[in-house]
């Protein structure tokens, strides 16, 4: 009974997909800048941690540090960062 409840829980064990190569947080970005409008703008849940691999807090505390770009207040309750910014900001990282 017990080996029936488990194979209805858990299916067999099936391969591991193959990781990809790694890509750069550049490449994303331009990546994720040629999938995007030409707005020129990135949300926090686009940037961090698809192209930044940071924690938000940390993301945060860079931007009150002012080693990272300041965010633009698109309305009340949406802040966004230029594309322009973020893309020079990792250029002066590599």
């Amino acid at each position: 009974m017990q080996k029936r409840l488990k194979s209805a829980i858990w299916p067999a064990r099936t391969p591991k997909p193959r990781l990809q190569e790694e890509v750069s947080p550049l490449e994303k970005l331009e990546q994720l800048q040629t999938a995007m409008p030409l707005a020129g703008y990135i949300r926090q849940a686009g940037l961090v941690p698809g192209i930044i691999p940071i924690a938000p807090a940390t993301l945060w505390r860079w931007v009150a540090n002012g080693t990272f770009p300041e965010p633009v207040k698109l309305s009340p309750r949406v802040t966004a960062w230029r594309i322009e910014d973020i893309k020079k900001w990792l250029l002066e990282k590599i």
